[in-house]
């Protein structure tokens, strides 16, 4: 009975802690894991604390999951800056459903909302739309393949 009564209050706090997460992308956050974590610390029965040596332990894995986030974001920003200046082929859906290829040379990089984007001809595209590149002034029929 007690631990159903624990179990809903933790069920309460992630909502809460989810209701207040701010960002796009619905993710869990450091912060959202302190307000948890004053939650917790408000709301623990005096009788039966709760070991510190978790919440250090929680504490250090999410630091550790948010630095490896921002690695990651790091990676793909400079990823997306290795497009400068190539040939790329893009695609993209028209307003009718139809894949578009769009071929032309990466003429900016820029971070938008955090997540690079490319342009070509003047359009920005997300990286993940990047579907070949080329050396710079290359011909898709002048590709050298390896045997």
């Amino acid at each position: 009975m007690e631990f159903t009564a624990a179990v809903d209050l933790d069920s309460v706090s992630a909502s809460n802690a989810r209701a207040r997460n701010t960002g796009t992308t619905g993710s869990f956050d450091l912060n959202d894991f302190y307000y948890l974590f004053a939650t917790q610390l408000q709301n623990q029965d005096m009788m039966n604390p709760v070991d510190d040596t978790q919440f250090l332990a929680q504490m250090a894995q999410m630091a550790l999951i948010q630095a490896m986030d921002q690695m990651n974001a790091m990676t793909l920003t400079s990823y997306a800056f290795g497009f400068m200046g190539k040939d790329v082929i893009v695609a993209d859906f028209d307003s009718s459903g139809q894949l578009v290829n769009t071929r032309g040379a990466v003429e900016k990089v820029i971070l938008y909302n955090g997540t690079p984007q490319v342009y070509v001809d003047g359009k920005p595209y997300g990286v993940e739309q990047i579907m070949e590149v080329f050396a710079s002034g290359m011909a898709p029929e002048e590709e050298t393949t390896a045997p």
